[in-house]
């Protein structure tokens, strides 16, 4: 058996010849290359030469591989130093679709997408703009991008927050900030609207208060989450503002086929917030913080209580959850071993139902039903978590992070409906990216179990976003796009360079969403000199 050079060099290593690379009686392990893999590279690279010189939304789908799966070559291989994590609901009523807990469950039974608490860096980034939104602002509004000092009086330390680049942009619109991932902009933010709002804002999305950093950093994403709260939290912003339970097991069966026990899940319902509101007129903010009116209550148990989903629906402690599903899906199940395979992880546990549309001819029978077990099947609205525009304007906004931003890798998928947000901690240690697209929101991790350092340039684009690419690619294909559509009380209007709104039926400017209440402030705005200060000094907020 023969090894390109081309097939080792990944190994090398800053090794000059390949006998440098082994020894006689060394074990390798080879990864076999068939012509599909080939081909489907080839097309991913050719992709990535022409997307900064074509316009995204001028490329055409690219024709599918015709390469069969007869191996061509072999590729010197090995077992990854770093893990990664995967998990992928259901935005309406969170049924987990797929889950990837590291490299191999015969190696180590820890589960890393429920139980691992990592640093989620800028992924995080989305819930500090959300409340930002609740506290007036809009992505169009101007934040300077500049160095700030934040003294603690108390350590004796100060703290000067940089971006991941060094560099300084002056003042910007907030959507470009997310897109660009700036982060003075995201302390700066948190710094106006206040740690405390936020922290009780941010709750609302499943995180606990314990997880939540009382101070600045918290706007760099130094909270401790597992992915799980992560795919969680983003659920809000595709499904509109509702905060739905992930569940693993939607039907219990007996040997007879017979279900005895059935999911009932809450769902995302649009419909039903609006009535519940028109019923009863009830105020959701005071000072901005009782944000989260129920919608609808949850089912009650047995004994009458009310059911609680005081742990978010699963189980921290548990290593080895249960996974089902109503119906087995082949290509959601490739799409988790095609993410898995990408950083050589293969699923520790998953889970995988279809979820896309179907001929009747075609979808199972559903099992019988004991009535005396189960009963009727009930459904129920989900608790709204935060205001439906503000879900979609900062949906909105990590649209822009695919389209000009640091997601714009995952443009490949030729996809409207697409937004995430990548993440990175300091020094590599961990890897994310979390986004929502067609009826699924996925999260990725790469990280090591020691917590050292990826490695230098693996950024959450670099190390995670390809693996949310390929699980996605496979997992939405056929799927109907499901555009983001403007809710009652969004207006939209066009803004110029500076973010001011500019007059009806002026062009030239920019596209742009606000909320109706906030356009009358907005447009009195009246543009003025940029300020030259762009240094400034803040105390004590530690």
């Amino acid at each position: 058996m023969t090894i390109g050079i081309d097939d080792v060099r990944w190994a090398l290593a800053g090794k000059s010849r390949v006998d440098q690379l082994l020894a006689r009686g060394d074990v390798i392990r080879l990864l076999p290359i068939t012509q599909a893999d080939k081909d489907e590279q080839a097309r991913v690279d050719a992709l990535n030469k022409i997307r900064g010189q074509v316009d995204a939304d001028k490329l055409a789908p690219p024709p599918p591989a015709t390469g069969s799966d007869k191996i061509i070559a072999y590729q010197l291989d090995e077992i990854p130093k770093a893990q990664s994590a995967l998990v992928s609901l259901e935005p309406e009523d969170g049924a987990l679709r797929a889950l990837v807990g590291g490299f191999s469950f015969a190696q180590t039974k820890f589960n890393r997408a429920t139980q691992s608490l990592r640093q989620p860096g800028s992924s995080f980034k989305p819930f500090i703009y959300a409340a930002a939104m609740e506290r007036g602002f809009s992505p169009a509004s101007i934040v300077l991008d500049a160095p700030v000092v934040f003294n603690d009086h108390s350590a004796g330390k100060v703290w000067r927050p940089q971006n991941d680049d060094g560099r300084f942009l002056g003042p910007m619109r907030l959507r470009q900030a997310l897109a660009l991932s700036r982060n003075l902009v995201s302390v700066r933010l948190l710094d106006a609207i206040g740690v405390d709002f936020a922290r009780k804002y941010i709750q609302n999305f499943g995180f606990t208060e314990q997880s939540l950093p009382n101070n600045l950093t918290m706007a760099l994403g130094s909270a401790t989450v597992p992915p799980m709260w992560m795919a969680r939290g983003y659920t809000v912003f595709a499904n509109g503002g509702f905060r739905v339970e992930p569940y693993f097991i939607d039907r219990v069966v007996d040997r007879n086929g017979i279900t005895i026990a059935r999911a009932h899940p809450g769902r995302a319902c649009r419909s039903c917030a609006e009535r519940a509101q028109q019923d009863q007129a009830v105020s959701s903010v005071v000072d901005g913080f009782d944000l989260a009116p129920v919608a609808g209550a949850a089912p009650p148990t047995s004994d009458g209580s009310a059911a609680s989903d005081a742990n978010g629906g699963f189980d921290l402690d548990a290593t080895t959850p249960a996974a089902a599903s109503p119906a087995a899906s082949k290509a959601v199940a490739q799409a988790a071993a095609s993410a898995a395979a990408s950083t050589a992880a293969s699923p520790a546990a998953s889970t995988a139902a279809d979820g896309t549309a179907a001929p009747a001819a075609a979808v199972p029978a559903a099992p019988p039903i004991d009535p005396d077990f189960v009963g009727p099947p009930a459904t129920f609205p989900a608790r709204r978590a935060i205001d439906e525009r503000t879900a979609f304007l900062v949906a909105s906004m990590m649209q822009t992070v695919i389209l000009h931003g640091t997601g714009t890798a995952a443009l490949v998928l030729h996809r409207a409906d697409i937004g995430g947000k990548t993440g990175t901690t300091n020094d590599m240690h961990d890897a994310w990216f979390s986004g929502y697209g067609g009826h699924l929101v996925t999260t990725v991790w790469v990280g090591m179990d020691d917590y050292s350092t990826l490695g230098h340039g693996e950024f959450g684009a670099r190390a995670a976003l390809p693996i949310w690419i390929d699980y996605m690619r496979t997992a939405l294909a056929g799927v109907p796009e499901n555009p983001l559509v403007p809710p009652p009380g969004i207006v939209t209007v066009q803004i110029d360079g500076g973010g001011h709104i500019l007059p009806a039926g002026s062009t030239g400017g920019m596209t742009d969403y606000v909320k109706a209440e906030d356009l009358q402030r907005f447009q009195n705005e009246i543009p003025g000199p940029a300020d030259s200060n762009t240094s400034e000094e803040a105390f004590d907020i530690f």
